[in-house]
């Protein structure tokens, strides 16, 4: 019979006892604050589509720098509703199943070459007239510390990491705004 067929094709008894770790599903939001910027990115919640970086650890204060288990900078993307999903569902952060806490720490844009989480050699981009240039350049960061196993979404509440500074600059007499295209400003 059919069934019987089924039966004998599965390579894997299921019982009571196996257990599957737990996705660490996350939600995003951004803390407010006062800007004087023309365009209102990244004001209230992330842009959909663009790419966050994680680092997680399964530890406890005592073992943070020996973890159980640990993610570097593995690529989440922003969805619709605020959430992330994996790019690489086999890479996700996962609850411990052994009951030790996570610990997420997360940064916002996604830059692959970055490998410690102590140390993010962050640079802005020069010019951010352009909106692209103006988000590449806006650092936000997040942790969720000691987090315990659950089915509901941990909220990563996002804030700006760097200070925006407008400087406006006049052209004195003989002065174009052309000369300025190569000024540098110390």
């Amino acid at each position: 019979s059919l069934l019987l067929m089924l039966a004998a094709c599965s390579t894997h008894e299921v019982d009571d006892t196996d257990t599957m770790p737990l996705p660490v599903s996350m939600t995003t939001a951004v803390s407010a604050i006062n800007r004087s910027a023309s365009a209102d990115l990244h004001s209230s919640q992330l842009t959909p589509g663009a790419k966050v970086g994680i680092f997680a650890k399964h530890c406890t204060e005592s073992t943070f720098d020996d973890p159980e288990e640990w993610w570097d900078n593995i690529t989440y993307t922003v969805q619709s509703d605020g959430s992330l999903k994996a790019d690489n569902h086999e890479q996700a952060v996962w609850y411990s199943l052994t009951g030790t806490p996570t610990y997420l720490y997360a940064y916002i844009p996604y830059e692959s070459s970055y490998n410690d989480l102590t140390y993010i050699p962050f640079k802005v981009k020069i010019d951010q007239t352009a909106e692209a240039d103006y988000i590449a350049s806006d650092l936000l960061i997040t942790k969720a510390e000691n987090l315990s196993s659950t089915s509901s979404a941990v909220k990563l509440t996002f804030t700006h990491a760097l200070s925006k500074m407008t400087v406006h600059l006049t052209p004195g007499e003989g002065m174009t705004l052309d000369d300025f295209l190569g000024a540098t400003v110390t």
